[in-house]
């Protein structure tokens, strides 16, 4: 198992988990909500959830399409629960658009409740935030791992070399001093 399905098997309880907290909250939208909802439909704090759910299991394409039509809606609205939507996208581990670096930016400025914005979704997107900065450093610990791994390879094929010019030595000696 790699980091970022681990890390994705503890974000998709830690949001059920936030979604579990104001069951009686008042929605925006339903969870019947199609798959994907929308970009205009503003979703609520459970119903972002739904969409989490919803789009890491779309294929490829269609995730791509969904990206390029969130990522464009929320240029022209700038609104805070696109921002949300785009960081999520962005979370999805092992996608094309997976870009925590990119999400944690966009998350830097959380939309803020009031005008246009459901209850809950700021700490929606504190949360999002807070497992994408323990991402990202796993994912740095996971690429000084692999240089580290690749340091040690080549030592070992060093060893090995001299191993085999070794063993090479013995033999043509062994040669030399034979019958």
């Amino acid at each position: 198992m790699n980091f970022s399905s681990r890390s994705l098997r503890i974000l998709l309880p830690l949001l059920l988990l936030a979604a579990c907290a104001r069951p009686d909250a008042g929605r925006l939208v339903t969870a019947d909500v199609s798959c994907p909802p929308p970009p205009a439909v503003v979703l609520g704090e459970h119903d972002m959830l739904h969409y989490y759910r919803c789009v890491s299991t779309l294929p490829p394409p269609r995730l791509a399409a969904e990206y390029a039509v969130v990522n464009e809606h929320f240029q022209q609205s700038k609104i805070g629960a696109d921002r949300v939507k785009l960081a999520m996208l962005q979370s999805i581990p092992n996608t094309a658009p997976y870009n925590p670096a990119s999400a944690l930016h966009l998350l830097a400025a959380p939309p803020q409740e009031g005008e246009g914005v459901p209850a809950g979704l700021s700490e929606l997107a504190d949360m999002l935030s807070a497992v994408l900065q323990r991402q990202l450093a796993a994912d740095q610990k996971v690429q000084n791992l692999q240089k580290d791994l690749a340091a040690e390879k080549l030592h070992a094929d060093a060893l090995q070399l001299k191993i085999d010019s070794v063993k090479d030595l013995e033999r043509t000696m062994t040669q030399k001093d034979g019958p």
